[in-house]
């Protein structure tokens, strides 16, 4: 007989990242695992300054990234990981950064916004950006018109 999950557990582990549990599957969301996220010589240190065991972390059985902002999505971070853990995203993360997650070994499944994703027991769903939020976004070249 398979134990019973024993209750939602969060462990927040700094910055945007989280480790969801219900005891016997586990999940993590956004997972910046180094101490510092960036890209080439940009890196931004996670306040306070901490240290992941990803050796004594329980490995999780998905990765969530919520979207794909570099205090979101950093691939020294997955690189951490065994590549038999499932990445999930949204359906509007660019293809670029699939392509990137995929060129590291891992297998990328998109998330419908309208349908729950289930690890185990646990049930999480996406939900896209308000209507607007790509506009007040002026740094970032906009993929729609205005409504």
């Amino acid at each position: 007989m398979a134990a019973a999950p024993v209750g939602l557990e969060l462990t927040f582990l700094g910055h945007q990242t989280w480790h969801i549990t219900d005891g016997l599957s586990s999940v993590l969301l956004d997972p910046i695992l180094a101490p510092a996220f960036g890209a080439g010589s940009l890196e931004f240190e996670i306040w306070p300054p901490r240290t992941v065991d990803t050796q004594g972390m329980p490995g999780p059985n998905a990765v969530i990234l919520s979207h794909e902002h570099l205090d979101h999505f950093h691939l020294p971070s997955l690189d951490l990981l065994a590549r038999t853990v499932p990445v999930y995203t949204g359906t509007t993360t660019p293809a670029a950064v699939t392509d990137a997650i995929e060129a590291l070994g891992f297998t990328v499944h998109r998330v419908d916004h309208t349908q729950p994703l289930n690890v185990g027991d646990i049930e999480i769903t996406l939900y896209p950006a308000g209507a607007h939020t790509l506009f007040w976004e002026k740094r970032v070249s906009q993929p729609l018109e205005p409504v």
